[in-house]
């Protein structure tokens, strides 16, 4: 078999963040620092914690710290003490980070509608279903990956 999943979703993957750098450039912005952006955006009823980054991205607490520092040194965010719990930050958008969002809606809703170019809406479910399912079996079999 010439197919390879792996192979094709790293080929995906390199041709998105090619794409996305450009964009991010403007901004001065990295990949994972738009991820950030964009899970602040949207969550924004929610008390998000520097550790809710770690989770939500996989990520340990060196990188996450650096990456908000430089997001806060840039303007984007802003660290508040958790009132909840005086030993963590919570994240908030700036003015900055907020006037963002338009842009950022358009551009993930344009490459959404140039990856699915050709797709019909019953494709389009198919491959919400097939991704997910590859998404769990990836993530919810961790002793396969550690043998």
């Amino acid at each position: 078999m010439d197919f390879s999943v792996g192979k094709s979703i790293k080929r995906l993957d390199n041709l998105l963040n090619s794409n996305l750098n450009v964009m991010l450039k403007q901004w001065d912005l990295t990949r994972s620092q738009f991820f950030i952006l964009t899970y602040l955006m949207d969550n924004p009823e929610k008390n998000i914690s520097q550790k809710d980054i770690e989770l939500a991205f996989q990520l340990k607490n060196p990188t996450v710290t650096g990456m908000v520092k430089l997001m806060e040194e840039k303007g984007f965010i802003e660290r508040k003490v958790n009132p909840a719990d005086k030993r963590s930050n919570l994240l908030l958008l700036t003015e900055k980070g907020r006037s963002l969002k338009p842009f950022i809606l358009k551009f993930i809703r344009s490459v959404d509608e140039q990856i699915l170019k050709g797709f019909s809406d019953e494709e389009k479910i198919e491959l919400e279903n097939f991704l997910g399912r590859i998404i769990e079996n990836v993530s919810g079999n961790r002793d396969y990956w550690e043998r």
